[in-house]
Order: structure tokens, then C-alpha cells, then sequence
């Protein structure tokens, strides 16, 4: 039972029962707590105010609806002014797709725009509260709701962290087949702890998978590692519990949970010409689970990465762990649409502005190729830009909204060779996130260069390494046709700043 006020750390939260998200915090004197809020997601519509204002009246006794308001908000990032939309407090995020999909309906499919309505509910309450994963507060209960002050900044680099309880978990089948089925027989578990063997390897398998349930419940650690969780490992030790008649006794969640035995797919894409599989995720409810052939963040800057970004981008700990970078990074382009006021389309609708033949041609030439003297040269002298076209998007107020925006015709700040202008009364979406992102990453390789300390060394480096694949992923993301705040026309801005500079 959590007492009514703490003070902790945030490691993990999920939607639970109707109307309610469930939070586990680790208190100072090192309890792990869970913790229940009520959350009811909210949803956008906007269209012309005649068919908005009759739609109350057809949704009022639906059970997806909890409540109903009008409220002024910026239907498009483009907006410079406000507009009226109503807003729908959605009793159960399961059911929204279901219900948006009857609001368009009832719009004869043109009539309404939703917004806000695929925004994960986990990010969606971290936004709400203004919270971030593994951010130190103080928690306050009362009459089923939660009050968080906040005791941590996401502009902190010198953070302070809990001590996370990290456990390692490997599976050993009897045989010496090089292709394991979930028909296969375990013939041990190895778990690795505080630089502890641990090896279950007595009885039958239904003894060895209940020992291993003690195990995880007595160590009760935060994270736990595998290789080959979300792809086979889980889904094997679920069909093998399922086998031995202990499912409903396999439970290595937090949460009186048993692993599911359901079987789900992964998804299968292309990308630079290769195809990559991602599996589905295998999550264990209050802790955190990371399969290390599932992740790129982990494997490229290891935890303290994980924990950066996951704090910086408001994302929680094990979908940081799996999601691309242009993921995590959205996730805090979403925050800071939300703060602003600006609803999250939930299609893409902004087109390409129009070019003719010879426009497109002097537009889209990409970035600056100097074709060098064919030969053997000595005294070659390198150049490196530090982020240089996060800089310029950064610098000249690069953003979707901002490019050919419709409030500064006459602006000063003009792209080379395109001649667009670029907005001079407000600051973009892209700027505004880059803006935290640089000023962290600077700040992290100056203080790697002046400590003395071996550990910390390593920790910034780390810390530095993951915002740097924000960076890098930002500029590409800023063209993709996907990317909810991005535009063909700002990506070639950029591209146009770039030649000019070079």
C-alpha cells in the first residue's frame, strides 16, 4: 500500500481499468510504490461551427463520452489565430478508435478533423502532468487522484538518479539444437544480479519455471535484460508455463500479471536497402523490460542514453528502449504542440506548396558536393561542423510552420536561392525542441572534457551520444512524408541554407 505522500522517482506508468493509469515510483528510502491516477484522454473535433455545435446533442448518452466542451485551440500549425473546436473527454482510451471512427461518420466523412486521437496514452498523461519518466517528485493522493510537484528539471544534466535494481535473465534448453521451438524443454535459467550467479537448474521444468518466479519476485528488480525477449524468449517461457499447467502462476511483472502466451506479430521493413524485422514488445507492468536484439538506444548508448532520452522526449523507459529515434523524438514534438496549444492531426494533411518545373529544379538540389582533384594529396586539413544543419534549423527558425508561413510575407530571414520567407513572429515547433536538445548535448561534451572522473566521464559521453541521434535523425524527419510537423519546403530550406554556408 503506497502512503498518501512520498517523495520518488517515476520508472513506469500504463493505462490500468477504465478511466485510471497506473504509475510505480521508487521512494527515497528505496520502496518500490504503485500508485493510481484518475486520466481520461481527450480528443479534438474541428469543422465548420454550424455542424460543430449541433454534434453535441448527437453524442450526449454515448459510453465512450465522459465529457464535452468547446474550447479555442490551433486546428493547424499554419493557424496564427485560434479557432473554436469541441473537445471530448473519451472515458476509456481503448474505445477511442471505435468512437472517432463513428464522429467521422457522423460527419458523412468531411464534415469533421480529428485531432489528438492517436497520441499514446502514457505520453499523453506525462504531457497533461508535465511529468517525464525517472523525474524526482513529490507525490501527493487524495479521493483517487494524484497531485505530482515536480523536484527535477528536464533541463538538469547533473541529475540524480535511484539505484536501479538490474537483473540479466538467460534460457538454456535440454539438447543441442541450433533452431529452439516452443516445444523445446528448459533445461535452466541463469539470472545475473549484483555480480551474482544465479543458476535454476533442479527438478522438472514446472519446479525450475515456478523457482524462477521466486527468484524475480525476491530480487524484485526495476529492469530486466534479455536477448531474444520480445522475438521468442517470453512468448517460449509463456507456451513452456502454459504446457507445465503454471500460467496463471508465471508471473514476472510487478503486477499480478501472468506473461501472456498470445502470439503476436512484428512488423517487416525497408529501409536504405536492406529489410529489418521489429518484434512486438513484451512488457512486464511496473518494470522495465529491454531486449538487447530489440533496441537501438540501449545497444548504441547504453542505459544512461536510455535515461536521457526517455527524459528529455517524455517517453516511457521500455518504448524508448524500441522505438526509432524519430519516434522519441516526435514524442517531444507533441509535448510541445500540446503546451502551445496546437492539435495533433490525426492524418497528415499539410501538402507540398506548388512548384513549377523550374522551381523544382533550383529547389530540390540537396545539399553541397564539391567534386575534389583527382590524385594523391598530402597536407589534407578536415573540417567538422558540430550539428551543423540542426544548427541552421535551429538559427534561422526552421520548421514547417515557419517556411512560407502566412503572418510575415515581408520577412527579413529569406532562404538562398529559393527566396521563401521564414516566419519572424513566432518560433517553430522544430526550433523550440532543437532548442533543448543542442543547448543539453553542448553542455554534456563540455563537462565530459573538464571531469576527471573516469565514471562520469563515460556517463556524458553516453548521455551526449543519444541526443546526438535526436540531431541527426531531426533534419531527415523534417521532409518525411509521415512526420506530423514536417514539410517538404522546410527540408529544403535547409538544404538551401546549407549550400549557402558551405
Amino acid at each position: 500500500m503506497a502512503p498518501n505522500n512520498f517523495r520518488g522517482w517515476l520508472l513506469d506508468l500504463y493505462p490500468s481499468n477504465p478511466g485510471e493509469i497506473a504509475l510505480w515510483f521508487i521512494t527515497e528510502n528505496g520502496k518500490r510504490v504503485k500508485v493510481v491516477d484518475e486520466f481520461k484522454p481527450k480528443i479534438y473535433v474541428a469543422g465548420d461551427i454550424k455542424d460543430l455545435e449541433k454534434l453535441p446533442d448527437r453524442l450526449v448518452g454515448s459510453k465512450s463520452v465522459s465529457r464535452l466542451r468547446f474550447v479555442e485551440k490551433y486546428v493547424s500549425i499554419m493557424d496564427i489565430e485560434k479557432s473554436k473546436v469541441l473537445e471530448i473527454e473519451v472515458t476509456d482510451y481503448r474505445r477511442i478508435p471505435f468512437f472517432a471512427r463513428k464522429v467521422v461518420r457522423l460527419g458523412t466523412y468531411g464534415k469533421f478533423r480529428l485531432y489528438n486521437v492517436d497520441v499514446p496514452p502514457s505520453q499523453a498523461y506525462l504531457y497533461e502532468k508535465d511529468i517525464f519518466p525517472l523525474a524526482f517528485m513529490e507525490v501527493r493522493q487524495s479521493n483517487g487522484k494524484c497531485d505530482f510537484r515536480l523536484l527535477d528539471s528536464v533541463q538538469s544534466k547533473d541529475y540524480e538518479l535511484p539505484p536501479l535494481r538490474i537483473l540479466w535473465l538467460d534460457v538454456f534448453v535440454e539438447g543441442s539444437k541450433k533452431l529452439i521451438g516452443f516445444y523445446d524443454r528448459i533445461e535452466r535459467f541463469e539470472l545475473r544480479y549484483d555480480r551474482e550467479k544465479i543458476v535454476i537448474d533442479g527438478g522438472s521444468e514446472r519446479d525450475r519455471l515456478l523457482e524462477l518466479v521466486k527468484r524475480i519476485k525476491d530480487i524484485d528488480p526495476d529492469i530486466i535484460l534479455t536477448n531474444g525477449g520480445d522475438s521468442f524468449l517470453f512468448p517460449y517461457l509463456a507456451r513452456r508455463a502454459l504446457i507445465n499447467d503454471v500460467l496463471n502462476q508465471f508471473v514476472l511483472s510487478r503486477e499480478d500479471v501472468p506473461l501472456k502466451a498470445k502470439l503476436r506479430h512484428g512488423i517487416t521493413f525497408f529501409s536504405y536497402g536492406r529489410v529489418y524485422y521489429k518484434a512486438p514488445i513484451r512488457r512486464l507492468l511496473g518494470r522495465v523490460h529491454i531486449d538487447e536484439n530489440n533496441t537501438f538506444i540501449y545497444s548504441s548508448s547504453g542505459l544512461e542514453g536510455l535515461i536521457e532520452v526517455s527524459r528529455t522526449c517524455r517517453v516511457p523507459l521500455h518504448k524508448a528502449a524500441r522505438a526509432s529515434i524519430g519516434t522519441i523524438m516526435s514524442s517531444l514534438q507533441l509535448y510541445t504542440a500540446i503546451k502551445d496549444d496546437i492539435l495533433i492531426p490525426w492524418k497528415k494533411t499539410e501538402p507540398e506548396t506548388f512548384k513549377s518545373a523550374w522551381e523544382l529544379l533550383v529547389a530540390d538540389r540537396g545539399g553541397f558536393i564539391y567534386e575534389p582533384k583527382v590524385g594523391v594529396h598530402d597536407h589534407v586539413g578536415e573540417l567538422d561542423f558540430a550539428s551543423m544543419y540542426p544548427m541552421l534549423m535551429y538559427k534561422y527558425n526552421i520548421s514547417a510552420e515557419t517556411v512560407l508561413c502566412k503572418c510575415c510575407p515581408n520577412s527579413k530571414i529569406r532562404v538562398p536561392e529559393l527566396g521563401y520567407h521564414i516566419c519572424q513572429r513566432r518560433k517553430g515547433i522544430v526550433p523550440k525542441v532543437l532548442s533543448l536538445i543542442l543547448s543539453k548535448r553542448l553542455d554534456y561534451k563540455r563537462m565530459r572534457n573538464q571531469t576527471s572522473d573516469p565514471e562520469l566521464r563515460k556517463i556524458y559521453n553516453r548521455r551526449q551520444d543519444a541526443l546526438k541521434w535526436i540531431l541527426v535523425t531531426c533534419f531527415g524527419y523534417l521532409g518525411y512524408r509521415n512526420a506530423r510537423f514536417g514539410k517538404v519546403d522546410a527540408h529544403i530550406a535547409v538544404c538551401a541554407f546549407a549550400r549557402d554556408t558551405l
